[in-house]
């Protein structure tokens, strides 16, 4: 009587072969590049979303009275680490002490800079490029020597 089902060395080969594959697809497409592009969009949009609404609110004749900073987003876990009427705060993706967020601002001159970190070596350019005193941090802001 012919039992049915895989012999030993089948399934051995069966692993042997998936194990390839996988190691083959974590060497060609590098899961953990894509995350780190995926984090740096994410985060790119946030500052300019952060920059944009810091505008607004300077534009409807706020200030910056009473305000210390600098502040980041890894003081206050979530909602609000910076202490101005804004909607939806974002923090960074990862948000520990090398990739934040950070504000700091000039009250008497009403000028401001946001930057944040990236992980990945595709970005430092926009780090580098966009006229601020730091060549690893991505600014935005009125006044990029703030930071």
């Amino acid at each position: 009587m012919k039992r049915k089902g895989f012999t030993l060395i089948e399934l051995v080969f069966s692993i042997i072969i998936i194990t390839l594959i996988a190691l083959l697809i974590i060497c060609f497409v590098k899961p953990s590049k894509k995350i780190s592009l995926s984090r740096d969009a994410q985060r790119y949009d946030d500052v300019k979303k952060l920059a944009e609404a810091v505008n607004l609110y300077l534009a409807n004749g706020s200030n910056f009275d009473n305000l210390t900073g600098p502040y980041s987003s890894i003081k206050k876990e979530g909602k609000d680490w910076i202490p101005l009427k804004l909607d939806n705060q974002p923090v960074d993706p990862v948000n520990n002490t090398v990739y934040n967020y950070r504000l700091a601002v000039s009250v008497s001159k009403k000028t401001y800079e946001i930057n944040a970190i990236f992980e990945n070596d595709q970005n430092f350019s926009k780090a580098q490029n966009d006229n601020g005193n730091s060549s690893t941090a991505f600014e935005l802001g009125t006044d990029l020597t703030i930071l």
